[in-house]
């Protein structure tokens, strides 16, 4: 028993002991809390640029058919006005009812495909515009090491209501990214405009 010592066995007990402990604290998930971020989804899509440059692009598209449709409208006004005027079933009024009936349905017809084009377009370029916003709020959060991005409120507005419910009551101003997140949207824009 020559060899045998105790403050070996010891020591090599002590070393064994101190790597497990360190592989077991390495192995122990950390319980810190998440770091947030709020964001106002609303403000970000309404400041960001490339929506408003769809939405005036919507909206010329919707003045021209306006306008082309209130000149079919005026022609049509006054074709009803000429043909009480022609002698019925004379040439001119077999023309001038035949113009009124193609009036009357390039009208029909402008507005019903215009109106599902609008409408197509506009699910389009939200469709675009919301994968955009949440990439960059996913980019953006991943770059600072945030944990959770909430909305901060909720808002629905049409022509005759407008409902806003806050999510987060009250959030630190350091919190909020909502400028950040726009301002990254908007240089991306002008980037790719360029």
């Amino acid at each position: 028993m020559k060899n045998f010592r105790p403050r070996n066995v010891l020591l090599a007990c002590g070393a064994i002991l101190g790597a497990l402990l360190i592989a077991a604290a390495e192995k122990t998930p950390s319980f810190q809390p998440p770091r947030v971020a709020v964001v106002d989804i609303s403000v970000v899509f309404d400041d960001y640029e490339k929506t408003q440059d769809l939405q005036k692009s919507v909206e010329k598209d919707k003045d021209e058919l306006r306008k082309r449709v209130e000149e079919l409208k005026i022609r049509h006004e006054e074709l009803e006005a000429e043909l009480p005027t022609l002698k019925a079933n004379s040439e001119q009024s077999i023309a001038k009812n035949l113009e009124k009936t193609k009036v009357e349905l390039e009208a029909q017809a402008l507005q019903k495909t215009k109106l599902k084009e609008f409408n197509d377009k506009r699910r389009t370029f939200l469709a675009e515009i919301t994968g955009q916003i949440r990439d960059t709020i996913k980019e953006y959060a991943e770059a600072h090491d945030i944990d959770i991005v909430v909305e901060h409120q909720v808002k629905m507005e049409n022509e005759s209501a407008r409902f806003e419910w806050p999510i987060i009551h009250y959030a630190k101003p350091e919190l909020d990214v909502t400028e950040a997140i726009t301002g990254l949207l908007n240089n991306k824009y002008r980037r790719s405009a360029e």
